[in-house]
C-alpha cells in the first residue's frame, strides 16, 4: 500500500480487518471482500478471462471525525491577517 508515500493503514487482529486513512479527510465509503476466480468469466479460446467474485458485501465501515486546529485545518481553512489578505480588493 506504498505510492512514493503511505496511503492506507492496515492491520487485522483475529477475525477483525482494520483499514485506517493516513490522513484525517481520507474517507472509505464502502469495502466489499472479493477474490479474483480464475474459473470464471468470459470464455476465450485460452480458457476463461477470470472474474472477481464478492465474498463479504457491504461490510462495516466506522468513518472518523475531521481533526479542528491540526495544521491541515488551519492551513485549508484559516487566512492570516497580513496587509495582502486585508487590503481593500484582497484577492481572498
Amino acid at each position: 500500500m506504498v505510492y512514493e508515500n503511505d496511503l492506507l493503514k492496515v492491520s487485522n487482529a483475529g477475525a477483525v480487518l482494520t483499514i485506517e486513512g493516513v490522513d484525517e479527510y481520507q474517507l472509505i465509503t464502502r469495502a466489499d471482500l472479493e477474490i479474483f476466480n480464475t474459473e470464471a468469466g468470459i470464455e476465450t479460446f485460452r480458457g476463461y478471462m477470470g472474474a472477481f467474485e464478492t465474498l463479504l458485501e457491504g461490510t462495516m465501515v466506522q468513518q472518523g471525525e475531521a481533526g479542528f486546529g491540526t495544521y491541515s485545518h488551519i492551513m485549508k481553512d484559516l487566512r492570516l491577517p497580513t496587509a495582502a489578505n486585508t487590503r481593500w480588493i484582497s484577492i481572498v
